[in-house]
């Protein structure tokens, strides 16, 4: 099974948009991998079963140099640690992995339960999963010389006050850290940012590349992961 794909007259006319989409002023290269990205979603050729185990119903467009959509996931029941609270909810990592394939070096911040894997750097404040990092998330810019090569950065943090309570954790400032990623990573590096808002940038560090809603089942928040480029 894989979900729908679009029809030759659908395709043509994705294909029209595409091509009349303009470069944008600081990273026109990206603009190249983000029209590859909505190509093979039109051609299927992403989210086959080959890529995930639980399809769910995608739906993903481009528009005016980014990706919109919305990704109903379905309720997953294989998940490694399932009595921690706050793992991304059904296969959303391995989703959001699969789309920007040529991007392998990632820091995952509040990495939570995450395993260790192949050129990937785990932040977080726990010790309790060892993460490659562990310490505050102001600290940030402490770490630069370590996480300046990252390619793209994928976090998950407390959504609400009620979720920093579960976690026995002091709110903190989401704009300030969205700053001071920006001032760690390279120009052109992604930002994937879950949360249950649209979350504050400063456009002259950030380039607002997409905003896809994520929901999993009945009576579950719904999501939202937007994605940026550092500029």
């Amino acid at each position: 099974m894989k979900d729908a794909e679009l029809t030759d007259e659908q395709k043509a006319e994705l294909e029209k948009i595409l091509e009349g989409v303009e470069p944008t002023e600081y990273h026109p290269k990206t603009d190249d991998e983000l029209k590859k990205i909505a190509r093979d979603l039109a051609d299927g050729k992403i989210w086959t079963d080959r890529h995930c185990d639980h399809p769910g119903q995608i739906t993903t467009c481009f528009c005016n140099g980014a990706l919109y959509g919305f990704w109903r996931l379905g309720q997953h029941y294989k998940k490694k640690h399932k009595n921690f609270y706050g793992a991304y909810p059904g296969n959303l990592l391995e989703r959001i992995r699969v789309l920007f394939p040529d991007r392998q070096k990632v820091l995952h911040l509040f990495s939570g339960t995450l395993s260790p894997e192949l050129n990937s750097i785990r932040f977080d404040v726990s010790d309790e999963f060892k993460p490659d990092i562990c310490d505050h998330i102001y600290n940030i810019k402490d770490h630069a010389e370590v996480l300046s090569d990252r390619d793209i950065i994928i976090a998950d943090p407390p959504y609400e006050k009620t979720d920093f309570e579960r976690y026995g954790a002091k709110p903190f400032s989401k704009r300030r850290v969205i700053k001071d990623l920006s001032e760690v990573v390279q120009p052109g590096t992604f930002l994937c940012w879950l949360d249950t808002r649209l979350m504050q940038y400063s456009k002259s560090q950030w380039i607002h590349r997409g905003d896809i809603g994520v929901g999993v089942s009945s009576n579950h928040r719904v999501r939202l992961w937007t994605l940026l480029e550092c500029v």
